[in-house]
């Protein structure tokens, strides 16, 4: 494989990953799904601290892999709305579930607007043929 196709294969790969990264969100929280994942007991108890130490996890590895800040700002937006979320899961106030929300929100319009412009500065880059 030559550097063309490997420079093509990462935007694809990156918006492949994001589709099905906003498309698993968006199957779980329909309603019925929902309605039955909120009847196991403590599930989000034990989901939210999970996403919680992946995120730090992204965090730590986007700093040890010097990567650009903005991704890093970005990993770091999911990683404290986990832990928003973990904090009201656990009995905090309501403030904890408005800013993981509105974190979480953040972190997705981030991401889509990275994948755009991303893809747009590869495509850019690319010699004409």
């Amino acid at each position: 494989m030559n550097e063309g196709q490997s420079s093509d294969a990462a935007p694809r790969g990156r918006l492949i990953s994001l589709a099905v990264g906003l498309l698993i969100p968006a199957i779980l929280f329909l309603t019925p799904l929902k309605a039955w994942l909120n009847q196991i007991p403590n599930f989000w108890r034990l989901v939210y601290p999970l996403l919680a130490l992946f995120a730090g996890y992204l965090v730590i590895g986007s700093l040890r892999a010097k990567e650009g800040a903005v991704t890093t700002a970005n990993w770091a937006v999911l990683f404290a709305s986990a832990l928003c979320a973990t904090a009201y899961a656990w009995g905090a106030g309501g403030t904890f579930f408005t800013v993981a929300r509105w974190s979480a929100i953040l972190f997705i319009v981030a991401e889509v607007l990275l994948t755009v412009f991303e893809g747009s500065t590869v495509m850019d880059d690319a010699p004409a043929v």
